[in-house]
């Protein structure tokens, strides 16, 4: 209970850091990429997604997420946009 409020507390206030200039946009990127290790636990561990076909479109929305986050991370804003 009161760990898991700490922790997510934690990772809120380093989500809210991370979208501040000038890395706003690789920061957005980042915090909404941990949708990605949740559902994978959704998937492999709770089997909320079943039958081949439902996997491999969330198999194929992962990878565009993570080419997402490949691109952004490479080509994000790096220098002060004042």
């Amino acid at each position: 209970g009161m760990l898991a409020g700490v922790l997510w507390n934690m990772g809120n206030l380093g989500a809210t850091v991370a979208n501040l200039p000038p890395l706003g946009a690789v920061g957005y990127t980042l915090t909404q990429a941990a949708l990605l290790p949740a559902c994978m636990w959704g998937v492999f561990y709770f089997k909320e997604i079943r039958g081949r076909r439902n996997i491999v479109m969330f198999s194929v929305g992962a990878v565009v997420i993570l080419a997402g986050l490949i691109i952004t991370g490479y080509f994000g804003q790096t220098e002060p946009n004042w």
